[in-house]
């Protein structure tokens, strides 16, 4: 008997070291590997919760290439794929092997934006947030008025100009471009179009072209004080001239320095103003003639200055770029079927309709809108009206979020500016991880969902008689929900852009020394005493 329970503990022994020293092989993307190669820090491409992770190599990890011979531990390189082997001994995890299966050398890439600067030290140009030189022999051809031009260098173009270039990814990290074409930044139709159509939308004073001067202190009182209007919906200025004083700072560092160089005159300068007004939904809205309203809600979800740079970095990307152009233009097509909208009914079904494709959490509230329908027909005609009125207005702030490609673009161009003005780039996945975060949290969510609905139905929300105190809770929740599940996920969602930032910075930033980058909490910590509280219900 002794003998068969010796034998059995013994089995179940084997079977708990087996257990612990299983090798796991994981698909994953590099993001940081640099001297002394003593860990490595991946995103796991398989694992949708906890993705990003950091393990331990030593001289006895194996290092591969796809074809099974040897590699060096050099190569794992930011945006290389590799596939992992790991194991459990105890408390430890140790890599066996490394497999490299694809790298970024040698990959295509298109490039298409705006010369942001050029680094004759180095011999590249900053465009659409990489680092692309020309390879040998190749020129840079002019198109419509540049036709029949050509240059040697991006030494001689114009910052600010419009460059598309096909080229591929080298170990040094830059792209080599095997062709390249320019155009300048005209401002054309379209723009006069979205300057005319937004000035019937705000103020007069606060659409004048002032040009914006490096003396933030002394704020003018047009951006202090007061309201914005989109459509019949009112945002309060918050009026803390020192806090405007403060954002307005941070977002003049983050122009780029082509821009400030182009005389106030000439229709393609930007004069960037940032005005904090009183919205707790967590968000920025960017105008195309550089107004960039910066929601309260968002200064509150974020900790530092940094990330402050992020975040308005990203949105003159958006600008500097012409995104609004491209939603405009859209927007024209559309017109002629929104106008088709008589009322509340009409405008309801196509609206969450055309917002919420391919969107499951937006469909669903879609359906519970579908059935709100049917009581809004038996109000009054003017409660109607003025309830077609707020969707409309609603349906304004929403489709200032911008397309995938637009914010990729607006990613890569951000952490540009934002780097450029000495901020920690590594702060911009920080963001994004609080999105992620939030937008996973239901108790957070619900906290913001309420905050918000208090918000909307506050009496002075509209230049009418706000139609939501009207039409009761339920209705007016299922479109604070709506509104919130676009603003989190018509976005491209979280966890790649938390994934894909992560990817930027390890590529673009590996070699700057973070140490003397700004973060600065206590200042923002400070700013934030100055922000009015989220109100719940």
């Amino acid at each position: 008997m002794k003998k068969s329970i010796i034998i059995a503990v013994l089995i179940s022994c084997q079977n708990i070291l087996l257990a612990q020293t299983q090798v796991t092989k994981s698909r994953a993307k590099v993001i940081e590997c640099k001297a002394p190669y003593q860990k490595i820090k991946l995103d796991l491409l398989e694992d949708e919760s906890n993705f990003i992770k950091e393990y331990p190599i030593t001289a006895d990890t194996k290092i591969t290439n796809k074809k099974g011979e040897p590699d060096k531990v050099e190569n794992l390189k930011p945006g290389n794929e590799i596939s992992i082997e790991s194991s459990k001994q105890g408390y430890k995890t140790v890599v066996s092997g490394i497999t490299i299966t694809s790298t970024k050398t040698g990959s295509k890439v298109n490039v298409n934006g705006k010369l942001e600067r050029y680094v004759p030290e180095k011999n590249y140009a900053v465009i659409d947030g990489y680092k692309v030189k020309l390879d040998e022999n190749v020129k840079i051809v002019g198109k419509n008025e540049l036709k029949n031009q050509s240059f040697k260098s991006f030494a001689e173009i114009t910052p600010g100009y419009y460059i598309e270039a096909d080229g591929e990814h080298r170990p040094d990290g830059l792209v080599y471009a095997s062709k390249a074409t320019l155009k300048p930044d005209n401002f054309g139709n379209t723009d006069m179009k979205l300057r005319t159509s937004m000035n019937a939308d705000f103020s007069s004073s606060l659409m004048k072209q002032t040009a914006t001067t490096g003396d933030v202190k002394k704020l003018n009182d047009s951006i202090t004080t007061g309201k914005l209007k989109f459509g019949e919906m009112e945002f309060a200025i918050v009026e803390n001239q020192k806090l405007q004083a403060y954002v307005n700072s941070i977002g003049n560092k983050i122009v780029p320095g082509y821009q400030k160089e182009i005389p106030s005159d000439v229709p393609e300068k930007l004069n960037f103003k940032f005005i904090v007004v009183d919205n707790p939904i967590p968000n920025i809205n960017t105008m195309p003639n550089g107004l960039v309203i910066v929601n309260s809600g968002i200064l509150h979800m974020l900790e530092n200055e940094a990330q402050l740079a992020a975040v308005l970095g990203h949105e003159v990307a958006h600008c500097t770029h012409k995104h609004a152009a491209e939603r405009f233009e859209k927007q024209e097509k559309d017109k002629a079927l929104q106008q088709k909208a008589s009322d509340a009914k009409d405008i309801l079904g196509p609206l969450f309709s055309n917002l919420t494709a391919g969107n499951e959490l937006i469909s669903n509230a879609t359906k519970e809108l579908a059935k709100a329908q049917e009581l809004i027909a038996k109000l009054p005609p003017q409660t109607q009206a003025a309830f077609g009125n707020i969707i409309t207005s609603v349906k304004g702030i929403i489709d200032n979020n911008f397309n995938k490609s637009n914010e990729e673009q607006a990613d890569r161009v951000g952490l540009n500016y934002m780097q450029e003005a000495g901020y920690n780039p590594l702060e911009a996945a920080a963001v994004w991880e609080k999105f992620m975060t939030l937008s996973s949290d239901i108790n957070k969510m619900n906290e913001l969902k309420s905050a918000t609905n208090t918000w909307m139905v506050a009496k002075d929300r509209y230049s009418y008689a706000n139609p939501l105190i009207s039409v009761g809770d339920v209705i007016s929740a299922k479109i604070v929900n709506t509104l919130l599940d676009n603003n989190f996920s018509d976005h491209p969602k979280a966890k790649t852009r938390y994934r894909n930032v992560n990817q930027l910075v390890a590529e673009n930033y590996a070699d700057i020394d973070i140490s003397k980058t700004i973060v600065n909490d206590v200042a923002y910590k400070e700013m934030k005493l100055l922000l009015p509280p989220l109100k719940k219900q």
